[in-house]
């Protein structure tokens, strides 16, 4: 038997006409970072969870309404630094999976609760991507959010977090056109990607 905690209202972050605060997503990474590790044996690595994404991404790139805008060198690109980014860096545990669809509200008082994890070992700024592309329609507001984060959450690395966004912009590019026709949104991913 599995006994699961409500969450009221529950509502996902995802269907919110405007992002949570700053504050308050930095108070949910926060939380998220000083969580006890205890026994972490079972787990993936951060490179593991790498590796899945991209084995993943290759695959759903090949479909023809992405095929013809993402093209395979960005996906290998991203990968190879993904990888770097991965196998240095203070290891922590990592949600692995930590975008707006993932958190609920929980009200006034308990805040946003993250749900849904992919757990892993790694750099933990690895979740704080979600975070500074959701909703982005420029470099320079990607780069505005990471300072943000950065002065509200001790030991997030603001360069190795543009170096993640760099790296997955092209596995989030791949999910984004499998939902949706090209638009501002894939323009700046592409152009994230691109930059690696």
């Amino acid at each position: 038997m599995l006994l699961l905690e409500a969450v009221e209202p529950g509502t996902k972050v995802s269907t919110w006409p405007e992002l949570p605060a700053l504050a308050d997503v930095a108070a949910l990474i926060r939380a998220l970072r000083d969580v006890p590790e205890g026994d972490t044996g079972q787990l993936l690595s951060l490179p593991e969870r790498v590796e899945f994404l991209f084995s993943l991404i290759t695959r759903r790139r090949e479909s023809p309404r992405v095929a013809s805008l993402v093209e395979p060198v960005l996906v290998e690109r991203g990968c190879q630094a993904a990888r770097q980014l991965a196998a240095d860096g203070r290891a922590g545990l990592v949600h692995g999976d930590l975008h707006p669809g993932n958190v609920l509200d929980a009200g006034p008082a308990r805040g946003l609760v993250a749900i849904d994890p992919r757990p892993c070992l790694g750099d933990p700024d690895f979740d704080v991507v979600d975070w500074v592309l959701a909703r982005a329609t420029s470099t320079g507001q990607v780069r505005d959010q990471i300072r943000r984060l950065a002065g509200l959450v001790p030991g997030l690395d603001g360069e190795r977090v543009w170096g993640w966004c760099t790296a997955t912009a092209v596995i989030i590019a791949v999910q984004h056109l499998r939902q949706h026709a090209p638009d501002a949104t894939t323009d700046l991913l592409l152009h994230l990607a691109a930059a690696v």
